[in-house]
């Protein structure tokens, strides 16, 4: 596909001149996929993109100010394999590289260089016994920053708060002698990650697991849904990184309540 994208964006703030930032570029995409038998199939994709790139964070000397509006592309290949209507499992390898924004030595947020994150994508959506529904995904990267264009920065391979590694499991059980509930438990896990533009400092955050539950019944027939999410069930306590040079404690254990309806 082809498409012309018309990108503006105007920033106003209390005793600064407004900002107007302009972008019509020419986006382009091909995706493909190929049955090569009844279970297992093929796919492909390339993709240039236009994406918002926010504002200086707070902890920079030009917090606040907006930046221009970044190119990205992306190519994806894999295999998706479908044995069964509650089985599928797709491996899959993707390289995306766009602008690389960060602080610079005068901790000035703006663009740096280009960061490229290329790996492998593996998910799996099983239900080996009635009632349960299993989840696993995994994305396994190697992030690397290059084409520096100022020789006075000192700048790290890895990209600011990138983990190389993260994964997933999420599991589903609706209960047999109540079908109308269900528990459910994600577990999560991250591999360390710089947190300063030149690398000197890593840091990693601990296996997050979030528990809870959900109660589907009808009011005057209309459908209701009860859920409950405790998140960060074993209260561990870290610190995650809130931007450039920033960083703020963890919430503890904290459980919510809520009811949708569906009219």
């Amino acid at each position: 596909g082809l498409q012309h994208a018309d990108y503006f964006r105007r920033d106003a703030q209390p005793r600064l001149a407004a900002t107007r930032i302009n972008s019509s570029p020419w986006l382009h995409n091909l995706t493909m996929s190929l049955n090569l038998t009844s279970t297992l199939t093929a796919y492909g994709s390339y993709s240039r993109g236009l994406e918002d790139n926010g504002n200086a964070p707070d902890s920079t000397s030009n917090r606040g100010q907006p930046l221009p509006a970044i190119k990205s592309r992306q190519y994806d290949v894999g295999v998706s394999w479908s044995p069964n209507a509650e089985t599928k499992l797709i491996v899959g390898y993707f390289n995306i590289k766009k602008p690389y924004a960060a602080a610079d030595y005068t901790n000035t947020y703006r663009l740096l260089g280009d960061e490229t994150h290329s790996g492998l994508e593996l998910s799996l959506n099983a239900s080996p016994l009635q009632g349960l529904t299993v989840v696993l995904g995994g994305v396994f990267t190697d992030p690397h920053i290059d084409n520096v264009g100022d020789a006075k920065e000192v700048i790290g391979k890895l990209p600011v708060s990138q983990p190389r590694n993260i994964a997933q499991l999420n599991l589903d059980y609706v209960l047999p002698f109540a079908p109308q509930a269900s528990v459910n438990l994600s577990i999560n896990e991250f591999s360390s990650f710089a947190t300063t533009v030149d690398n000197r400092f890593n840091n990693s955050y601990p296996t997050i697991v979030n528990v809870g539950g959900r109660y589907k019944f009808k009011m005057r027939a209309t459908p209701y849904t009860l859920r409950l999410i405790i998140a960060n069930a074993t209260n561990q306590y870290f610190w995650y990184q809130a931007g450039t040079h920033a960083f703020q404690p963890s919430h503890d254990a904290t459980a919510t309540l809520s009811i949708a309806a569906d009219f």
